[in-house]
């Protein structure tokens, strides 16, 4: 023998649709928060990248990825020893963390509002 239960809530509409979109509306603002996190950490990349020719500091690329997730790729070949010459990844980091805070956070608040059907 089987029950089937189907419980139906009734209340504000748009906040009804909106809860609905709400995997789609956050998983959109954690896109954004990355973006805007990889604008942040490559300013703070330019500023930190020791500099002799500048094509290490060129050679900076951040992608921003799925979730919360931001990549930095350099592929020129003495980037590795120069990073642990003058730490510039770890102090690129610290630099840029604030900033990055701010904006995955303006991305969540941004959703919140969507969610809860605030302009």
């Amino acid at each position: 023998m089987s029950t089937d239960l189907t419980v139906e809530i009734h209340g504000d509409e748009a906040l009804m649709r909106a809860l609905v979109a709400a995997p789609e509306t956050i998983g959109d603002a954690i896109d954004v928060g990355s973006d805007e996190a990889a604008d942040v950490l490559g300013r703070a990349f330019w500023h930190e990248t020791h500099v002799i020719s500048g094509d290490l500091r060129g050679a900076n690329e951040l992608i921003p990825g799925p979730g919360f997730r931001v990549t930095l790729t350099n592929f020129m070949p003495y980037a590795t020893f120069e990073d642990d010459r003058h730490e510039f990844v770890a102090r690129s980091v610290e630099r840029g963390e604030r900033g990055v805070m701010r904006e995955y956070e303006a991305a969540i608040d941004q959703a919140a509002d969507t969610i809860e059907g605030q302009p």
